[in-house]
């Protein structure tokens, strides 16, 4: 018996693989920002959480991840970036 691997080489195949890898380093990055946090025993509203982890922004959640190594509190994780400041995660 033989299977057809066709799909499997395929462009749309390697377009959803790569789909699937960027989210995972944008889902990485969220927990990140949050583990960074709570080893610095700062509390976040729950709210405040789901708003981190819903983030599909990379440079944004780049900027938290940032600020999250500094923040005493939510209005500091969420505070805008000086203009010109960007967070690029490097492959």
């Amino acid at each position: 018996m033989t299977v057809d691997t066709a799909f499997f080489r395929s462009q749309t195949s390697e377009r959803i693989r790569e789909e699937g890898r960027e989210e995972g380093q944008v889902h990485g990055i969220a927990l990140s920002v949050l583990r960074v946090l709570d080893r610095r025993d700062v509390r976040l509203s729950e709210e405040a959480r789901q708003r981190v982890l819903g983030c599909d922004d990379q440079e944004l959640l780049g900027q938290w991840l940032d600020h999250a190594l500094t923040a005493t509190g939510e209005a500091e994780l969420f505070e805008e970036e000086a203009p010109g400041a960007r967070w690029i995660l490097s492959r």
